[in-house]
């Protein structure tokens, strides 16, 4: 009994974590998928904020994922990869629209991330500062760019997860609405830096910036990123 017991447990199955943003519902059960024990269930009457948490806790213990990957999904993972941006990587294509990926590092938010980051938090910041602004110089919307989606590893890599939603501007369908997308790229960075510094702050310093820490915290993240952008278009022969 004890046998089939351990064996059950050891056990996996698919479970959905998180949804694509697109149908009238407001969203599409075709979302991404975590590999979560047998058996596995949210707590009842949670509210949704507290369902979110849940989710996320499952998908940051599961190893290995199902996600949506598109044609155009597909050709932007390329041309990241292309121009130096490490991406989560691909182990099996599932031929249905989405493929089989292998947990890389650790998620910046986790726990195993914030013990990576403390070690060297300016090797991490300025690759991470390296990645939005390739992100931006190859005019790429992530859509959903914030700490969660951003994992690193022990040996001081940064890989971008999560690109089921990003756009390339001046592609395909969305030739039209390139300056709207180089806008959002815009206001992605915007966002991620102020939600970065009080990452970097707090994982640092085990508290909240002062309103003067963080102004000048997200000036030097903003300097440092236009100042990587340059010297990326330079050295690509953009500028």
């Amino acid at each position: 009994m004890k046998r089939i017991l351990r064996v059950k447990a050891d056990l996996h199955t698919p479970k959905t974590v998180s949804y694509n943003l697109h149908s009238k519902r407001g969203y599409e059960p075709q979302g991404t998928k975590a590999f979560v024990p047998l058996g596995t269930r949210l707590t009842k009457g949670l509210s949704r904020p507290e369902k979110a948490h849940q989710l996320r806790e499952l998908a940051a213990n599961s190893d290995y994922f199902i996600k949506p990957v598109s044609k155009r999904n597909q050709e932007i993972r390329k041309f990241l990869t292309q121009h130096g941006v490490r991406v989560e990587k691909i182990i099996e294509d599932l031929k249905n629209g989405t493929s089989l990926f292998e947990k890389e590092g650790a998620e910046l938010g986790s726990a195993e991330g914030i013990r990576f980051f403390k070690r060297n938090p300016v090797q991490y910041t300025q690759k991470i500062i390296d990645l939005v602004a390739r992100l931006i110089v190859l005019e790429v919307s992530h859509t959903h760019l914030h700490v969660g989606n951003i994992a690193i590893t022990e040996k001081g890599d940064v890989i971008l997860l999560d690109l089921s939603r990003a756009t390339l501007a001046g592609t395909g369908k969305h030739r039209k609405s390139l300056r709207k997308i180089v806008e959002k790229i815009h206001q992605e960075k915007t966002t991620f830096i102020q939600s970065f510094v009080l990452y970097a702050f707090r994982t640092q310093h085990d508290r909240n910036p002062t309103e003067s820490e963080y102004i000048e915290k997200a000036r030097q993240i903003e300097d440092q990123i236009q100042e990587r952008m340059f010297g990326l278009a330079k050295e690509w022969k953009l500028a």
